[in-house]
This record gives structure tokens, C-alpha cells and sequence, in this order.
């Protein structure tokens, strides 16, 4: 354990760290604990290990070790309260919280508007609620998407808006494993949306934002017009304003697919890389100040301005975050002539963007940015030194190349995998690509925009020919490799404990090989024995797993038969045939049961199935002891008898004959499926009422899961 005790010691840092960020998780988790609480407990603390500061005898130096855990409780408290206060939905003066149905929302513009098809989506902080003539300062953040039209097209960052309270809450996900988009805005401390057109709300023609940051934002919708208006092609034109800005808003699925696909999705996004060849252009242009000890002052503001200008530009992602925090520690290190140590820059620059915002550490950006930066710094160095490449520049630079790669990734693929549920096979031969690729485009595309501002354009014309040559070569060169054969695993599966305890994995071993200190090993055996533990009991729980899910997705009927690992879906040929739809809803459900999707069974409405446990005849079907029937209104039934079933399925846009319904079925459970209009559904929920039925309403309560 020494290497983990010095470490320690070097990285003083840490020691705040690790409290501050077990405050945010405990506020994560227990957010209603009374705030006088930790203000008392944090209060108490401090005064105790001041206390013990002070004390004068041969019992302080024992008491060292409580006056540590009285500041780590302290720090912990201290987080805590941060993180509470920056959930703004506690608040009293939420707009959520004072606006009625007929209230007026005055909107601020958050961020520049983003076009979708038929809308424009941004966010807005609602800074007053007008009810019945009186105007109340309010707070919170609005999830805006407002039809478009000439009016809309003119709204820009720090725009004050006026519009009717048309906000909703967020919807929950309506069906198993899928994505949550609440818990995601609700971390970005949004909790409402509201969709506006143009009778619901007026554009005020008045300007509130920083005008710095309004300076920023229309400078970036410049260059992203610039970029699309001379580089040839859409992917080109996407690729480029992804490389060079961080606007990612056009790149197609099919483009995002490919650089997903084969392990290159972090190019596009803007990241340490961009940042550092930003860091060095700067470094060049200035490095002349420090000639002159009057002018370093001039050197770090410069630097430090343009860096986070460049930040803003791109739209502070969290990666962007934390490079730029880095570099910023660097470039003043550099000024005191006290250059930290890298492990010390790393933390401290994740200290400095959650003390900001506590909860940027939910992003998967920001966890996947110090993950990677965290591997280059421990791994790549000790990968770099088991080969001496030194000799030629050409295989030494892709050696570098291969280990920055193997390193990123080691301490990348279990948060991906958990995330994403896929990993890229050919990973480092896209890197050996994209990383010189999107070097030499960036390095061209700022030259291109500098000469294009200073009305140079005898030789920009001759640098966008080249950016959009290299452009070309890298896309081609991406769908290049992603056609290649068993390039990308899907479908995989990996919960939070599994992933931790691969990480557990992956460090105990590398210090085992490091120091040879058997702690290691034994830490390493132990986290493999419980990984395989928690794959047998997954794997176990997966093959007993048996139910039935009628899942709630628009205008579609689709029901899934889980037997063990084998999967059956009944739906019509709309959902059937709608691979992306399917995915969005269904896929994870069953990645997380162990199913792979090669295996399941697709099983037309009205067709007929009997397998061991699953049997169907057109409209009726049994699964173990679960009966349903499936009514749409154009059958007759003309049985004497009721048939009895657990669960009646009614959908399609047929109509429906209650009287021949109440005769002909009866069903402890009437399922009301979202293929059925908004009025049919009015309806049968009116004759339900009326009747007295049980029903299950999937477009309100979500998929209905039958265990």
C-alpha cells in the first residue's frame, strides 16, 4: 500500500477531493435532509479540528487523525449544502411552484436556439410569473421547442421572451430500460418543457444577455454558416462545424453511427485534443511577451481569455471544461514558476468545475474525460517504455499514437459499455486515423477562419479546398473501417457494480505489476471472484426471467414474450419493420435480461404461434397461465358463453361496439394500447368509468409488465 500512501502525499489535493465528492453523491441520494443540519454539522466540525489545532500538549499530535476526520465531515457537509443549493426545484420561487394555468412566463434565452424540423429547441430561465396583473420574480430552467416561422428564426441568446404557461413536466420513460430524458434534464436542473406556437407567445424584441457572451454566441453562428456555405456536402460541412466549434446539431445519424461504430465518436466531440492544439497555436503567437518580464502579465491574460473564449464558442462541455481548467493551471503555474504535478492538475481542475456545478460529475462526458485523461497519465508512459521506437520519427509517433489509444481505452471501455452497450473492435486503427486527421483539420480550419476575418481570401480559398480534401479522406476512411468485418460487439450488458469491480480489476493488477506488493493481488483475486459472482447470479436470474411486457409506444402495438433468454414480439407490421423505433424502446429491456436481438422472434398480429410455453391462434394467446385476447372491433363473436381471459388488449382505429365487447368477454384487466386514437381512448375510458371495468391506460401509466 505505499504506492497508494504516497500518491496520497503527493496529490495533497486529494484529500479534499474524495470528501467533497462523497457530499455531492450523499445529496444525490438523500436530497431532504434539513439544510440547518449540515450548516450545524459542518459548523461543529470545523470548530472541533480548530479546537484541536490549538491545543498545546503531547495529546495534539494524537489527536491529528480526528482533527483529519473532523474536515473531512466538514468538506463532506460543505458539498453537500453546494450541491442542495444548486437544485433549483427546492426553491420556493420556482416557477413550477407559483404559476397557475392562466400565469404569463417571461422568458430569458439560455443558449443559442437549435434547429430541429419542425421547431426550434432551446433552454430558458423563467425570471418572472405574471398572475392576475402581479409580476413575481421567479427562477428555474424551461425546456423550450417553438414552432417555426419568421418570428422564431430571429430569436437569439439573451432574448426576452413572453408566452402563456403551456409547461408540462417531463415524461418518465414510458417502457422498461429505456433511456431516461428526465433524470438526464433533471440533472441540468430542468424538470419542465413546454411546446409553443406562434399564438402562444410574443418575441419582445429586447436583449438581456451578456454582451461578451452575445458577442461569442453570434460569433460562433457565423463560422458555423461560414463552414456550411464553403465546405462541399452535408457530412463535410457537419464534420467540420463538430471539429472546429463543438455544433454537432447537423451531423446525421448514419455519420454519428460510423464514428460511434468504430470508436471515433470523441473526435467530433470537442475535447483535450482540440483544446491543446488551441493551448499551443495561442502559445506560439504570444511566446514573444515573455521576452520581457513587463509583458508576462499581458502573456497569461491573453492566453487565458482566448482559451476559455474558445471554451464558450464550443459550448463548455464538460470535456472542454476540464482541458481548459488544466491548461489554465498550467499556463499560471507556468507565470509563478511553479509547475504542478499533472495528477494535482487533474484534480484540481475537477475540483474547480464541481465546485461551479456539483452536478456536472452525472455527465457521461465528464466522466468519460478524466477517465481517459486519467489512463494517458498512468498507463501511457509505462505502455510507451515496453518498446523503444525512438529511433525512427515515423513508427516512434505511431507508437505514441498506439499507446495513447490502448491507454484512453483501458480506463474508457467499462463507462462506454455500461453506457453505451457496445465497444469498437477496431478502435486503435480508427484512432491511428482520426487523431492525425482531425489534428491537421483543425490546425487548417483555424487557419482558414483567420484569413477569411482579416479579408484574406486569395489564399483561403486555397485552405478550404485542402480542409475539405482531408475531410473527404476521413469520412471515407471511417466507413472504411467500419465495414469491416465483426468490427463493433453490441448488445453488452454491464451494470454499476460490474463495472466498478472491472475497475477494482484493471488498477489492483497494474499495481501489482508495478510494486509487486501482494495487497494487490488479493484486492484483484477478490474483485474477480465477485464479478463472476454477479455474472452467475445475472446470468441465473435472466434464464428464470418470465413475463410479459405490452410496452407503450405511439400509434404501434408490440407485446414481448420473455421466456428465460428467448424473446417473442407480437405487433403489427409498423412496429415490426421500424428497426430504430424498436431499438429506442425495446433493446435495452433486453440487453439487460441477457437477450440478444438476432434471437427474437417477430410474430405478425393475427398470425398463429405455439411454442413451450407460448401459444397463440390469431387474436388469442396463452403464456404460462396468463391469458389475453387481442380486440380490435372487426371480429365478431358470437359464442354463447364469455371467453375469459386476465388481460383484454383493444387497439386499432376499427370501431368499437360495446355491447358486444360486454357480452362476448370477460377480462379482469381492459388494456387500452397507444395505437388507439385520443378520442377512441376518451371513450373507452368513459365506458370503462361507466361500467365499472378495471383498465390500464399504457398512454398515461406507461408498458405494462406482467411478471
Amino acid at each position: 500500500m505505499n504506492y497508494i500512501r504516497n500518491a496520497w502525499e503527493k496529490v495533497p489535493v486529494m484529500r479534499v477531493f474524495i470528501p467533497f465528492l462523497v457530499g455531492i453523491l450523499l445529496a444525490f441520494k438523500y436530497p431532504y435532509i434539513p439544510v440547518s443540519l449540515g450548516i450545524s454539522c459542518a459548523i461543529c466540525t470545523l470548530l472541533l479540528s480548530w479546537i484541536i489545532n490549538k491545543i498545546k500538549t503531547t495529546y495534539s499530535y494524537r489527536l491529528r487523525y480526528f482533527q483529519g476526520v473532523f474536515i473531512c465531515i466538514s468538506v463532506i457537509s460543505a458539498s453537500y449544502l453546494l450541491t442542495i443549493s444548486n437544485k433549483q426545484i427546492l426553491f420556493k420561487n420556482h416557477f413550477s411552484k407559483i404559476a397557475g394555468e392562466n400565469s404569463i412566463l417571461v422568458l430569458k434565452v439560455k443558449e443559442t436556439a437549435e434547429e430541429k424540423e419542425k421547431t426550434f429547441k432551446m433552454v430558458c430561465k423563467v425570471i418572472a410569473v405574471e398572475d392576475s396583473g402581479d409580476i413575481n420574480p421567479s427562477m428555474g430552467k424551461l425546456l423550450t421547442y417553438i414552432r417555426k416561422d419568421s418570428t422564431a428564426e430571429r430569436i437569439k441568446f439573451g432574448d426576452i421572451l413572453v408566452c402563456q404557461n403551456k409547461s408540462t413536466l417531463v415524461d418518465e420513460p414510458k417502457n422498461p430500460g429505456q433511456f431516461n430524458f428526465k433524470h438526464y434534464l433533471s440533472n441540468k436542473q430542468i424538470y419542465q418543457q413546454a411546446f409553443l406556437d406562434s399564438s402562444n407567445w410574443n418575441y419582445t424584441g429586447d436583449n438581456k444577455g451578456f454582451k461578451v457572451l452575445s458577442f461569442i454566441y453570434d460569433l460562433r453562428v457565423q463560422i458555423v454558416q461560414l463552414l456550411e456555405t464553403n465546405i462541399k456536402g452535408k457530412d463535410g460541412s457537419s464534420i467540420a462545424t463538430a471539429l472546429l466549434v463543438g455544433y454537432k446539431a447537423e451531423l446525421s445519424d448514419e455519420l454519428k453511427k460510423s464514428f460511434a461504430s468504430t470508436g471515433a465518436m470523441h473526435v467530433l466531440a470537442v475535447s483535450g485534443l482540440h483544446v491543446g492544439i488551441i493551448f499551443i497555436v495561442f502559445n506560439f503567437l504570444f511566446k514573444g511577451l515573455l521576452k520581457k518580464r513587463r509583458w508576462k502579465w499581458l502573456y497569461l491574460v491573453l492566453n487565458l481569455v482566448l482559451l476559455w473564449t474558445y471554451a464558450v464558442i464550443t459550448g463548455l462541455s464538460p470535456s472542454v471544461l476540464r482541458a481548459c481548467s488544466m491548461f489554465s493551471f498550467v499556463i499560471i503555474g507556468k507565470h509563478w514558476r511553479r509547475l504542478p504535478n499533472i495528477y494535482s492538475s487533474l484534480i484540481t481542475s475537477a475540483l474547480f468545475i464541481l465546485i461551479i456545478n456539483p452536478y456536472l460529475v452525472t455527465q457521461v462526458g465528464f466522466q468519460l474525460s478524466y477517465a481517459a485523461v486519467f489512463g494517458i497519465v498512468f498507463f501511457q508512459p509505462r505502455f510507451y517504455s515496453i518498446i523503444s521506437m525512438k529511433k525512427l520519427w515515423l513508427t516512434d509517433k505511431i507508437w505514441v499514437l498506439i499507446t495513447v489509444s490502448l491507454a484512453a481505452q483501458l480506463t474508457t471501455f467499462p463507462l462506454a459499455i455500461h453506457y453505451f452497450s457496445m465497444f469498437p473492435v477496431y478502435f486503435m486503427l480508427s484512432n491511428l486515423l482520426v487523431i492525425p486527421a482531425a489534428s491537421i483539420i483543425i490546425y487548417l480550419g483555424f487557419a482558414y477562419l483567420l484569413f477569411e476575418a482579416f479579408g484574406l481570401s486569395f489564399i483561403s480559398k486555397y485552405l478550404v479546398v485542402a480542409l475539405d480534401y482531408i475531410i473527404g479522406l476521413l469520412n471515407k476512411g471511417i466507413i472504411l473501417i467500419r465495414d469491416l468485418p465483426n468490427g463493433l460487439i453490441e448488445e453488452i450488458q454491464l451494470s454499476s457494480e460490474m463495472m466498478i469491480l472491472i475497475y477494482f480489476i484493471i488498477f489492483s493488477l497494474a499495481l501489482f505489476i508495478i510494486n509487486k506488493q501482494k495487497i494487490y493481488f488479493y484486492i484483484s483475486l477478490a474483485s474477480i471472484l465477485l464479478l463472476v459472482s454477479f455474472f452467475t447470479f445475472w446470468n441465473i436470474s435472466n434464464r428464470t426471467n418470465q413475463r410479459v411486457v405490452i410496452y407503450s409506444i405511439p400509434n404501434s402495438t408490440l407485446i414481448g414474450f420473455f421466456d428465460g433468454k428467448s424473446v417473442a414480439f407480437l405487433g403489427d407490421s409498423a412496429i415490426l419493420n421500424n428497426y430504430e423505433l424498436r431499438r429506442y424502446n425495446t433493446f435495452r429491456d433486453l440487453w439487460r435480461h441477457g437477450c440478444k436481438t438476432e434471437n427474437v422472434v417477430d410474430i405478425p398480429i393475427g398470425s398463429s404461434y405455439n411454442s413451450h410455453h407460448l401459444f397463440i391462434d390469431r387474436y388469442f394467446i396463452q403464456f404460462m397461465n396468463e391469458k389475453m385476447i387481442l380486440y380490435n372491433g372487426a371480429k365478431k363473436y358470437e359464442s354463447p358463453e364469455k371467453v375469459d381471459c386476465n388481460k383484454l388488449l383493444i387497439y386499432g382505429d376499427r370501431y368499437i361496439d360495446f355491447e358486444l365487447l360486454s357480452s362476448a368477454f370477460s377480462a379482469e384487466n381492459i388494456i387500452l394500447d397507444q395505437s388507439l386514437n385520443y378520442r377512441k381512448i376518451r371513450a373507452l375510458v368513459s365506458q370503462c368509468e361507466k361500467r365499472k371495468w378495471k383498465y390500464i391506460d399504457l398512454k398515461n401509466s406507461g408498458a405494462l409488465v406482467i411478471e
